[in-house]
């Protein structure tokens, strides 16, 4: 939430973010009239400690389990919001130490094989899997009724076939991982509770998909769909149809 530029509301002011003293925890902020609030662009690296369960899911060959792993954040820049319509007014640079963490999380494999063989091209398909972490911690926060900054959310891999889900490569031939974690050092029992109810969580996820109204993806579900300037949203890949297609490969049924 702090960074140098960054827009900090409290108490319904706003104050802009002039400079940090990390060795006093101190920012230096002055209040300013903005028409744009900022949000931070982080690059995340999970990997996993141990691992305290893993099963098949159905009767594909993903897997779902949960376990300890340790989180890496880092803050790489951030974009400038207006407010009302959201619109992206900027980007800025973001230069602040990693932020390290150990915690538990609940993480969904889907095997390079499963990837291949859907009927579009790789990175449609890695995109999707972003689309079904969306609607995965959308529906994890409503059914955990906690605010959705206490349930991180990242798109990693595994690498090793005999080893635990972690992030590496990003070439073909891993196996590509959703994790859902726990955002407080050493967790609060959110995962855990998301793996008792896993198959509930993710047919909750195909429904969501299933009953929104948007055609190609939105906020409400897989998360928005963009585009280069001047892209019209029907040239835009059918992330929504994708995703759709993947859940039903893996043999996740909507809710009936």
């Amino acid at each position: 939430m702090l960074h140098e530029q960054a827009i900090y509301q409290h108490e319904a002011a706003q104050f802009q973010v002039e400079r940090l003293d990390f060795e006093n925890h101190k920012a230096f902020v002055r209040m300013v009239d903005s028409d744009y609030f900022t949000t931070a662009l982080t690059n995340v690296r999970v990997s996993v400690i141990e691992r305290a369960e893993e099963l098949p899911l159905f009767s594909s060959q993903a897997t779902i389990g949960r376990g300890d792993v340790s989180v890496v954040e880092k803050v790489v820049g951030y974009k400038k919001i207006k407010y009302h319509t959201h619109e992206n007014v900027g980007y800025g640079d973001v230069h602040l130490p990693e932020m390290q963490m150990h915690t538990t999380a609940l993480w969904l494999t889907v095997p390079e094989a499963v990837v291949q063989r859907q009927e579009v091209e790789r990175p449609l398909v890695i995109d999707a899997l972003r689309g079904i972490a969306n609607a995965l911690h959308l529906v994890a926060c409503v059914g955990l009724m906690t605010d959705p900054a206490d349930l991180g959310r990242t798109l990693g891999d595994k690498t090793d076939p005999d080893g635990l889900p972690g992030k590496g490569g990003s070439g073909p031939g891993y196996d590509p991982t959703i994790f859902l974690y726990d955002h407080t050092p050493g967790g609060v029992g959110l995962a855990p509770r998301l793996f008792e109810a896993r198959h509930e969580l993710l047919r909750k996820a195909r429904a969501l998909l299933e009953s929104c109204p948007c055609e190609h993806g939105c906020p409400a579900c897989v998360g928005p769909v963009i585009g280069a300037p001047g892209t019209t949203i029907e040239a835009l890949p059918p992330r929504k149809r994708i995703a759709l297609a993947l859940l039903a490969d893996l043999g996740i049924a909507g809710l009936h």
